[in-house]
């Protein structure tokens, strides 16, 4: 057997992992079973990391999407007046991200000084 080409039935799309048993990495005193049975290993490990890179890809492509959308809101409301805050949570390519986007209108801030400058001033006296 020089060379073996093994893949899954399941997956229509999948290119053949082509294996050259006649390499000294392989050993040639390894059994052809053993050489059969490693290049079905190799061929499953092969089809599941294209799926696990398919999957993250789609993962991306729609949290970018989803975050997208939410920062466009967080646009939109500021444009309005008042506080807010948007809390998402997204499953991106390489694990779980979370989005927070806060409004806080100055007015808080601005009467704090207001009162800060009158103790201010009347401390002064």
């Amino acid at each position: 057997m020089a060379e073996s080409d093994i893949v899954k039935v399941n997956n229509v799309d999948a290119q053949l992992f082509s294996v050259d048993f006649r390499t000294d990495w392989f050993g040639e005193n390894l059994p052809a079973e053993k050489r059969t049975e490693l290049a079905v290993v190799a061929q499953n490990r092969r089809l599941e990391l294209s799926e696990d890179v398919a999957r993250r890809t789609i993962r991306l492509q729609a949290s970018s999407v989803d975050m997208d959308v939410t920062l466009h809101k967080a646009d939109e409301l500021s444009r309005i007046k008042g506080d807010f805050v948007i809390r998402s949570n997204h499953d991106t390519a390489s694990g779980h991200t979370e989005i927070t986007v806060r409004r806080h209108s100055p007015v808080v801030y601005i009467v704090f000084a207001v009162v800060g400058l009158i103790l201010l001033a009347w401390l002064m006296r």
